[in-house]
């Protein structure tokens, strides 16, 4: 009997059932590194292609200095991560600017170190050199008239930024 059930299974060539597919009712998420639209701020560093710029938290640094404050360094280490995960971004300039000083020189100057601090802080941290570029703008570009934090920022903008697929 035993020989006769194996005869027959091997002889039937209908296949077995598959398994069911769970069926997709969510949309894919959207990655991580990008921004969110329209978000006022953002607790970890991302991706706004759309102003071709990374959005992250402020860095701060010592009055006065260029010195980088022990409070931008996890900002700045997550920076340096997110550049690492996106080799298609290859051209990033480190914007430095301030508001309203006394002396145009000492702005430049001031807002040119920083912007270096930051770009060398993340070459150490394994970021490229050649995808950096530094620059200070002083308070050439202001957001908003006169003395305001607002003005006193470092932004980094996208020069090449990836092509949409």
């Amino acid at each position: 009997m035993i020989l006769l059930s194996l005869v027959l299974a091997l002889a039937d060539p209908t296949p077995p059932p598959a398994p069911a597919v769970p069926a997709v009712t969510a949309a894919p998420a959207a990655p991580a590194d990008h921004c969110k639209p329209d978000a006022p701020s953002v607790e970890h560093p991302c991706l706004d292609l759309e102003h071709r710029r990374l959005r992250f938290a402020p860095i701060v640094f010592d009055i006065d200095k260029s010195t980088l404050r022990p409070t931008s360094r996890p900002i700045l280490e997550e920076l340096a991560a997110l550049i690492l995960r996106h080799p298609e971004l290859s051209r990033l300039e480190i914007r430095n600017h301030r508001d309203h000083v006394l002396s145009e020189h000492y702005g430049h100057e001031l807002t040119a170190n920083r912007a270096r601090a930051i770009m060398s802080y993340l070459i150490q941290r394994g970021v490229p050199p050649q995808r950096l570029s530094a620059r200070g703008y002083a308070d050439t570009q202001p957001l908003v008239r006169g003395r305001s934090p607002l003005n006193r920022r470092t932004e980094i903008v996208i020069l090449d930024p990836p092509t949409p697929q």
